[in-house]
């Protein structure tokens, strides 16, 4: 699990050629397969960190933390937009 993790998580590289691509005014068809291929690396990683849970966490104290991380999760999803949103707005 956490070499999945760790794998998974260099599909930050992708986002970084990207940037390139965006700053340089490259073809559209390669910043669609940049992030297709982003997404395909960066899928495993949630799936694997919720697995790694009741290695962390002792039997007794599993559900609270099984909780938490989805709370945390979902938190991630509704709010992490935003500071996104406010920086395009003030850029625009």
């Amino acid at each position: 699990r956490t070499r999945v993790m760790v794998v998974s998580s260099q599909s930050a590289v992708v986002m970084g050629f990207m940037a390139v691509v965006v700053g340089t005014n490259g073809p559209l068809w390669v910043l669609l397969a940049l992030s297709a291929m982003g997404v395909l690396a960066a899928a495993p990683y949630n799936p694997s960190s919720g697995a790694l849970i009741p290695d962390v966490v002792g039997e007794k104290d599993l559900a609270a933390a099984n909780g938490l991380f989805s709370t945390l999760e979902s938190m991630t999803v509704v709010l992490g937009p935003a500071p996104g949103s406010s920086s395009t707005r003030r850029a625009s």
